[in-house]
């Protein structure tokens, strides 16, 4: 692979399946040490039943990790959901990486998300999906110093 050598590159940040990660762990791995060379990292999206495959990677080279929303949605009230949660948020903070809530549809959830410790919630509690002019329009509502993204101690 090439990597343009352009300013708009660095701090790219890509986004790559958990499942696909698992099933070719060095390859991600190799890619990822070599991407984080140019500012660039690698997210893990629906991050779920496999995470423990990623323990004790040494020097582990991905930057975020998003929880899949089966793990989040409801997990204020059911036990085996938060100690998944949990374990997920120790081994990112512990990697040096972020960690996202996917799927924060209720109040109780985002309560619950934010005491694990997650950096950031994502999910329908705060909008839906949307196309590029109906987020337009929606953004003329708020104010500028207003965050459009909610973040952990924000």
């Amino acid at each position: 692979y090439r990597i343009p050598d352009h300013a708009a590159f660095a701090g790219l940040l890509i986004e790559i399946d958990s499942a696909e990660v698992i099933d070719n762990l060095d390859l991600a791995i190799d890619v990822a040490r070599r991407v984080r060379l140019h500012n660039i990292g690698i997210s893990i999206d629906n991050v779920g039943a496999k995470w423990p495959s990623l323990l004790g990677l040494p020097n582990f080279p991905f930057v975020q990790l998003k929880v899949d929303h089966q793990y989040v949605t409801g997990c204020a009230d059911q036990r085996l959901k938060q100690t998944v949660c949990r374990r997920i948020v120790e081994l990112a903070h512990d990697s040096g990486a972020q960690v996202i809530a996917q799927g924060v549809e209720t109040r109780a959830d985002f309560l619950a998300a934010h005491e694990m410790d997650f950096d950031q919630v994502q999910g329908y509690l705060f909008g839906k999906p949307m196309g590029v002019k109906k987020f337009a329009r929606t953004r003329t509502h708020f104010s500028e110093k207003e965050p459009i993204v909610l973040r952990h101690g924000a």
